[in-house]
């Protein structure tokens, strides 16, 4: 990850630009802090196809879902994600309220084939410090999982200790 020129360079140059030693102070802070929160909402967890675990007996969710659905930044067509032959990532957003550090965040990869039947998959993730202060979890997940020859949709979920998501349906396009 890039973040930019050396820290004490920057810091020395500001600290020779400036003549009122509180606005260095306060410049500096604010940059620091800048630089803190990018490299935070930047931060992500690239899942391949060994770290998915198959579930074979789901837990059944107790009552209504009561978390915002996962989101899927990027997509062109809304509802709809790319296979794009097995090759690179697709990224999943995950940001709900009272997100905690320690906070045991299980994503649920369900696939349905067109016989009705399908495959649970789920990763298990322990919330950072620094995704707690950003608010959000961002995980790369690789597209080979998404081959619409095996399948025609996939269901993104998630639960944290008790709570679980409102589904994010996906059509899977070639």
């Amino acid at each position: 990850m890039q973040v930019g020129p050396n820290v004490g360079t920057v810091i020395y140059d500001r600290l020779q630009a400036s003549s009122n030693v509180h606005q260095y102070i306060l410049e500096t802070l604010t940059a620091v802090y800048e630089t803190e929160a990018i490299m935070t909402s930047q931060q992500r967890i690239k899942i391949t196809e060994k770290q998915l675990t198959k579930v074979t007996a789901p837990q059944k969710a107790q009552g209504a879902p009561t978390l915002p659905a996962p989101d899927v930044p990027g997509l062109p067509v809304p509802g709809q994600i790319s296979y794009n032959n097995g090759q690179g990532y697709f990224t999943v957003h995950i940001s709900y309220p009272g997100i905690k550090q320690n906070d045991a965040l299980t994503l649920y990869v369900k696939f349905h084939k067109a016989d009705g039947n399908g495959n649970l998959w789920s990763f298990t993730h322990t919330v950072s410090a620094a995704e707690a202060t950003a608010k959000e979890v961002f995980w790369d997940i690789t597209r080979s999982i998404l081959n619409p020859a095996n399948y025609l949709s996939v269901t993104l979920t998630y639960a944290v200790l008790a709570a679980t998501s409102k589904p994010l349906d996906l059509k899977l396009v070639a």
